[in-house]
């Protein structure tokens, strides 16, 4: 899991995370981790890390998702990611889906470093 957060008795929270993910080798946490332990939930950032903890879910869940159509698309296996990139605007079948990893994973990206960067600052 790249972020977490444990919900107690809903007056605090605990917040890992890692400040990048790989998604073609392992689909796992990548990069410097944070913790924040017993942070209230009126702080400052809570709502800001949860609400990017979010978006990033989301946009990790349809980075999958768009990856599976690509590769069904595709009729293979497993791609790289030049693949990807370059089947975005070619016209060809998985064009879409490939443009929607390329896409999903920025927007991962940019949330998970939000998020970090949050907890951080708790």
């Amino acid at each position: 899991m790249f972020q977490r957060i444990v919900y107690g008795n809903y007056k605090t929270y605990n917040f890992f995370s890692y400040n990048d993910f790989k998604i073609w080798t392992s689909w796992g946490p990548d990069g410097s981790h944070v913790s924040k332990t017993n942070v209230p939930i009126t702080g400052p950032y809570t709502s800001l890390a949860i609400s990017n903890i979010n978006a990033f879910a989301t946009s990790h869940a349809s980075i999958k998702y768009n990856l599976a159509q690509t590769l069904i698309a595709l009729g293979v296996a497993a791609v790289t990611w030049e693949t990807v990139v370059g089947l975005v605007g070619s016209g060809l079948t998985g064009a879409a889906s490939a443009a929607g990893v390329v896409n999903d994973r920025s927007q991962a990206r940019s949330s998970l470093k939000q998020a970090y960067n949050y907890i951080q600052r708790m």
